[in-house]
Formats: structure tokens, C-alpha cells, sequence
């Protein structure tokens, strides 16, 4: 090999390993969950699947939130593209408990006004301003929840 391709080698060998090093610097402790965060993406099984607008708030005392935008009647618009009626939206609001704050694993149990429990695996990338929730489906498959920052969200969407 010439000193080109090895130089090459080295860098390409050094990107990889700070690709890496910058994935494992993802939070995973709760307190990186504190805040409002705005529903960007979600997949299942690595599939993007469509969603209703939502927000999630976590507290430092371990309450939350969640506020879900339901399409009740679609837009209407004309051939012109012109809007005739909006679209009509109900907001749905769940309040949730984490029972495991303290925990720097990044796994959350959450607790449904309703009763039911759910578990995600989390983890916070704060320069990028986004988190991650995982959640195993009833199939074996995986779900994949991707927020924005709200404050983030919301100063793009002006």
C-alpha cells in the first residue's frame, strides 16, 4: 500500500470511530427527558407509518403529558387548490406516572391514567435536539417514536 492509501485507511477508520463515539454519547438518563417534545416521525419494524400531530411533556417529578391532534373532517379545497373548510381537529389529552426516574439506563416504565403500562427504551441527543423512544409490539416487532425539542419545533414551523 502506498502512504495515500494508508493515510485513506486512517481517516476513513477515524470518521467510523466517531460516528460511533457520537451515538454513544446519546443521554440516557431521565432528567434528559425533562421537557416538551413534538412528534417528528414514527416507524414500525424500520417502516414509516403516519401519525397524528402529538406532544409530550415529562416533569422532573415524574408526571407528563401527552396531546394528540385528531383529524375529526379533513380540508376541503377546490380544483384551484383554494381552501372551501379547514380541517377540524379534536385534541385528546392522557396523563401518564414514570416510576423509574432515577434511572440512568434509559429505560422508562410509564404509567397510563387509564392503568396500563407501558415500557420504552429512550435515549436523548441534545445537541441535535431530538429523542428517541423504542417500544416492542405485540408481533416481536419494533416501534420507533422520533421527537423534535418543542421549542425546537416551533421556532421551524414559524
Amino acid at each position: 500500500m502506498n502512504k495515500r492509501s494508508i493515510g485513506l485507511a486512517i481517516g476513513i477508520i477515524a470518521l467510523l470511530l466517531a460516528g460511533c463515539q457520537a451515538f454513544t454519547a446519546h443521554e440516557k438518563a431521565y432528567s434528559a427527558l425533562v421537557g416538551s417534545w413534538e412528534l417528528d416521525s414514527v416507524y414500525v419494524n424500520a417502516r414509516p407509518v403516519s401519525y397524528n400531530k402529538t406532544r409530550i411533556a415529562f416533569s422532573k417529578d415524574g408526571k407528563g403529558t401527552i396531546i394528540e391532534q385528531i383529524v375529526t373532517k379533513e380540508e376541503t379545497v377546490n380544483d384551484d387548490g383554494e381552501v372551501i373548510s379547514p380541517a377540524e381537529t379534536d385534541a385528546s389529552t392522557t396523563t401518564f406516572q414514570v416510576s423509574n426516574t432515577n434511572a440512568d439506563d434509559g429505560k422508562i416504565v410509564l404509567t397510563m391514567q387509564d392503568g396500563t403500562v407501558e415500557r420504552y427504551d429512550f435515549s436523548v441527543d441534545k445537541p441535535a435536539g431530538t429523542m428517541h423512544l423504542l417500544a416492542n409490539t405485540d408481533d416481536g416487532g419494533v416501534k420507533h417514536f422520533i421527537y423534535v425539542d418543542a421549542a425546537i419545533a416551533s421556532s421551524t414551523s414559524r
